[in-house]
């Protein structure tokens, strides 16, 4: 299986149903191609796949932060229970190379966007997910290399 750029990622998963996002085979793509893959599930979870595969609660909205490794464990450094001064510093390193990475439940500022969007200041390409014909989800391809 040869590696695949975040364009041709979204592409492959572009018009994809609910449920049916991406695959086994797309997610070990992704991983091996040094990809993340976030997507909206239900109306409280953010799924990710890829170079991390995971989920967050996400209920009404809210932002990350995401580097090269994956979403932080939090935003805040008072938000965390460390068992060592090493866990500290690798967050504090972390944090500060991290990208905020919004998850927004039903954006009003345009009629036309579904209840999932996502920002995030970094190069991305987008993937629509339908459920019954109706436009639920726009997720977003990372390559990692671009949160470095």
């Amino acid at each position: 299986m040869s590696n695949v750029t975040k364009e041709e990622m979204a592409a492959k998963l572009g018009g994809r149903e609910y449920g049916d996002e991406i695959t086994r085979e797309e997610e070990k793509l992704a991983k091996e191609s040094g990809l993340f893959v976030i997507f909206g599930y239900s109306d409280d979870n953010l799924e990710i796949r890829g170079v991390q595969n995971d989920e967050f609660g996400c209920y009404n909205g809210r932002t990350f932060l995401l580097d090269e490794k994956g979403i932080l464990p939090a935003t805040r450094l008072e938000d965390l229970d460390f068992e060592s001064e090493e866990e500290v510093r690798d967050f504090l390193k972390r944090k500060d190379l991290a990208h905020e990475l919004r998850a927004i439940w039903c954006d009003t500022s345009s009629p036309d966007l579904p209840p999932w969007t996502y920002s995030i200041d970094v190069p991305h390409a987008s993937f629509n997910i339908y459920e019954d014909g109706e436009l639920v989800c726009i997720g977003l391809v990372i390559a990692a290399e671009d949160l470095a």
